[in-house]
């Protein structure tokens, strides 16, 4: 069974939402029980949650250019977009802190469940952008016409491909930034019928 490139992002951001809880949980009891295995779990499982967002948000920015969707649909992508880059900045720092204390600080645990709390949302607004809008689905057309099934005989142009639509995705991504079009699902009343 061939795979695209873009659908490496659903299958890459359970590692980031699974270290995240992981990070601070370890990094909770440890301080409530004073146990020093459990600060080494939290120290390295923050620096994997950082990485891992790296690279799920990397086959992120592939997978936004590989689909089609609505208006409504590419709000809830650059809304998702942009939570997961603020998410990115904060567990980096996160991880460069955690991995020069010897003990997690309360300040560190606060952050690490709102930050959780922002993996949540995003990862809720990525599945309403496949629910209710077909984002990457093919019986609805939401797949754009430049995603390619990844098979052996195909590797160097599929890779290339994603290689172009990854930089679309960094360049979409600054123009949006510019325009200050950054979260634009929460900017916005919605309208009841």
């Amino acid at each position: 069974m061939a795979m695209r490139l873009s659908e490496m992002h659903p299958a890459l951001v359970h590692f980031p939402l699974t270290l995240l809880p992981v990070a601070v949980g370890t990094d909770t009891i440890g301080a409530i029980t004073r146990n020093r295995r459990l600060y080494e779990v939290g120290r390295w499982s923050i620096v994997g949650a950082a990485v891992a967002t790296a690279v799920a948000g990397l086959f992120g920015l592939i997978a936004q250019e590989a689909i089609d969707v609505d208006d409504d649909g590419r709000n809830i992508l650059k809304t998702h977009r942009s939570l997961n880059l603020g998410l990115f900045g904060a567990l980096t720092a996160m991880s460069l802190i955690r991995t020069r204390q010897r003990e997690p600080r309360i300040c560190y645990l606060i952050a690490g469940l709102g930050a959780f709390t922002v993996a949540i949302f995003s990862a809720y607004l990525g599945g309403r952008l496949v629910y209710d809008h077909g984002a990457g689905v093919v019986r609805t057309r939401g797949l754009g016409v430049s995603d390619e099934e990844l098979t052996l005989r195909n590797t160097v142009h599929a890779a290339s491909q994603a290689a172009r639509d990854l930089g679309r995705g960094v360049k979409h991504t600054a123009q949006d930034l510019r325009k200050g079009d950054i979260v634009p699902t929460l900017m916005t009343t919605r309208r009841t019928t």
